[in-house]
């Protein structure tokens, strides 16, 4: 249906997100101009398979026929399954860590600005609205794509890119990512939720309690995560509110609650989102800081 409604309305050029794997997904009855394949966590297990490398082959099938594919992220247990099928499909294959390097990240509440090495080239300075210490991984994936596209054609400014990563939020619409929502106590919302996202929240939540007395974390995941290997990940020292958002998908308070015991990230459960944010706004100080995450369906019900 949105295929049918861009052609009628004319779009030019859509940047089109699969939803599980790729090889089997909907919208791969396209055919791209580029490919792009951020990077790989196991997630979705159900359906890809249990392996980084059975992963890595799903994700692979975005590739087509002469057509480039951008890799965000190289891993030595994986790079050959996007050579091998980039090779058998004629594809020229981009890994974006071989193309850019990043010499200097300053952070405040706005922007992570950047300084970026081009490994055969100039250096670029780019502020990015998103500031989500993750967002270290993308923003060379997003300049190796631009890079791509140029080639093909496309005409893309400098200027035009500055702009775009200054202004995602409202370009795009985007929320829930590091996204802060609430002053006094500050809260912020996050939609990483496998292991490999939020190993880089538990990273950012760690370096940024310098300025608070204390962190709260709202926490509830989908029945089909893994919580055993993503609880262990957050923070020791805070106070948890595990919760279950209103989906038929949702894993039980309880049972997260069960979990974090077992990793010494202990809290109570609460049948509802609302209930638990209700509760860490009664325990939080105005120096305080309440995380919310773990589910893409938590930080809706929040926002």
């Amino acid at each position: 249906m949105a295929f049918d409604y861009f052609r009628r309305v004319g779009v030019e050029v859509a940047v089109v997100e699969v939803g599980l794997g790729g090889r089997l997904d909907s919208t791969n009855i396209i055919t791209p101009e580029l490919s792009i394949i951020t990077n790989i966590g196991i997630d979705h297990t159900l359906f890809l398979g249990e392996t980084l490398p059975e992963i890595a082959a799903e994700k692979a099938g975005i590739i087509k026929k002469c057509k480039p594919v951008v890799i965000g992220e190289r891993d030595d247990e994986i790079d050959k399954v996007f050579i091998e099928k980039a090779a058998a499909e004629n594809s020229e294959i981009v890994f974006a860590e071989d193309k850019f390097n990043i010499a200097q990240v300053n952070e405040n509440d706005d922007y992570l600005e950047f300084k970026i090495d081009r490994i055969e080239g100039e250096q670029i300075d780019v502020a990015y609205s998103l500031t989500g210490l993750y967002q270290q991984k993308n923003i060379v994936t997003i300049l190796a794509a631009v890079d791509e596209l140029r080639r093909k054609v496309f005409e893309i400014s400098d200027d035009a890119v500055r702009e775009g990563l200054e202004n995602v939020q409202e370009l795009t619409g985007l929320t829930g990512r590091w996204q802060k929502i609430a002053s006094r106590p500050d809260m912020i919302v996050d939609t990483g939720h496998n292991a490999h996202g939020v190993s880089f929240v538990a990273q950012q939540l760690t370096k940024c309690m310098q300025r608070y007395s204390k962190l709260h974390v709202i926490w509830g995941m989908a029945s089909d995560k893994r919580p055993e290997n993503v609880i262990p990940l957050l923070p020791e020292n805070a106070k948890y509110y595990y919760t279950q958002a209103d989906s038929p998908r949702s894993m039980s308070a309880d049972e997260l609650a069960e979990i974090g015991r077992k990793f010494n990230r202990e809290g109570s459960s609460y049948s509802s989102v609302t209930e638990a944010l209700l509760e860490a706004k009664r325990n939080a100080t105005s120096n305080d800081l309440i995380f919310i995450g773990g589910s893409n369906y938590v930080v809706a019900e929040v926002l």
